[in-house]
Order: structure tokens, then sequence, then C-alpha cells
């Protein structure tokens, strides 16, 4: 009985580091974004100019916080997808305003086809389309739809996502908008397909070093690894589609 409530005692104490971990997160979200968006100010941008780059602080923030809570605990919190949701209608709002947007590319799915053929060129993998503020908040969030529903499949059939990884490419398919945030579905898609790809080769290579007599005990771990954290990827996608959305702008 002593055994049975030490480890309760451990699982309690676990889950409530991870849940003070998941909270930090988010607020250190809310607060690097309120300190960019003063410092947009202080520098003497525009209120419009400065809620963009809101926009992407907080978008930026709250996709590398997925990636510290994603490896630390293995779950995006959903206050984290809820504050990249957020980035959206911040980054409508700059519009509203009537500010100019940056250029940007439309997307970056062929940019990165065309290192490997140039045949491919550049853009996006759906075609642009190009309706006025406010009808391009419902191209949009169609978009968004579009980015859910092959994710909501896999996540219920269990082909390796997770529900905060649906949230948080969904959430971020929304900031991204149409065509971009389809782009960013298909490239987090290929990067983690490579990272799963180097994943089940060290996994491999562990497992033939403890039949040589390797003794480590992360040898160990990584031998009977069968998951991995997938925001790395989506962080990789999201830096590459923000870079393209943010182009000109500075």
């Amino acid at each position: 009985r002593t055994d049975l409530q030490e480890m309760n005692n451990m699982t309690r104490l676990r889950a409530l580091k991870i849940h003070a971990f998941h909270d930090a997160s988010a607020a250190l979200t809310v607060y690097l974004t309120a300190a960019a968006f003063m410092l947009a100010l202080a520098a003497g941008q525009a209120f419009a100019n400065a809620l963009l780059l809101g926009a992407a602080a907080l978008a930026f923030t709250s996709i590398i916080a997925s990636v510290s809570t994603d490896l630390m605990s293995k779950r995006i919190p959903n206050s984290l997808s809820l504050l990249l949701l957020a980035a959206a209608p911040i980054w409508w709002l700059r519009v509203a305003l009537g500010a100019d947007m940056p250029a940007g590319h439309p997307g970056i799915a062929l940019d990165l086809m065309s290192l490997i053929d140039p045949q491919y060129g550049q853009g996006s993998l759906l075609p642009a389309m190009g309706p006025g503020f406010p009808f391009s908040i419902g191209i949009d969030l169609v978009g968004m739809i579009i980015v859910f529903i092959p994710l909501y499949f896999s996540f219920r059939l269990g082909l390796g996502f997770g529900g905060g990884d649906v949230k948080l490419i969904t959430a971020g398919a929304l900031f991204f908008g149409w065509p971009l945030g389809f782009d960013f579905l298909v490239v987090s898609f290929v990067v983690g397909g490579l990272f799963s790809v180097f994943v089940i080769l060290g996994r491999k290579f562990c497992r033939i070093a403890l039949r040589f007599g390797a003794t480590s005990e992360r040898v160990h771990r990584f031998a009977k690894l069968r998951e991995f954290p997938y925001a790395p990827a989506i962080a990789v996608s999201a830096i590459l589609c923000l870079a393209s959305k943010l182009e000109g702008l500075f």
C-alpha cells in the first residue's frame, strides 16, 4: 500500500509540474507578444504595423512554446492552440485598419520542391484567390476547414497525429490563410515524414547497439521509442510559412 501511495503521489506531482509548465508557456507567449507590440510602438511604428508584428509574434511564440511542451510532456495544451488561433483575428484587424500588407509569397511548397527540380517553379500548391477584405476572411475559413478534415480523420484512424497536433495545425492554417495554410499542412507532413525516417533509423541503430552490449540508458530508451513529438516538424513548416507571409515587410 505504501508503494502504491508513493506511485500515486509521484504521478500527481508530475501532473502538477506538467500543468505548471503548460501555464507558464502560455503566459510567456502572451508576455512576449505584448512586448513585441509595445516595442514596435516605441520604435515609432504605426498602430496597424505594430498589430501586424504582434500577430506574427503571437503565431511564432505560440508554436515555439508548443514545441517545448510537446518535448516535455508529449502534449500541446489547448491554451497555445487558442493563442495561435487568436493571431488570425489580430492580423485581420490590421487589414481592417487599411494598412498595406506585406508583398509576401502566396505559398512555399513549390519553392521547396524547386530545390529538387526547378521545373516545379514557385508559389503554392493551390491557386491563390484575390477577393478583397473582408471576403478574404471567408476564404481563409474555408482553407482552415480543408486542412482540418484530413487531420481529423488521421487522428481518428490513429495514423500518428495527436489531438494537440490537429488543433495546432488547424489554428496555424487559419493564420497563414489561403493558400499558404494548405502549404503549411503539406510541409508539416513532409518534415514530419523526414523526422520519422531518422527516428526509425536511430531506433534500429540503437537495437543493434544493444545486441553488441551497449548499456547506456539513453540507448535503451531510444530502442523502445514508438512515437516522437510532432510539434518540431510543425514549427519548421511554420517558420518557413511565416517568412513567406512576411516577405517584403522588412
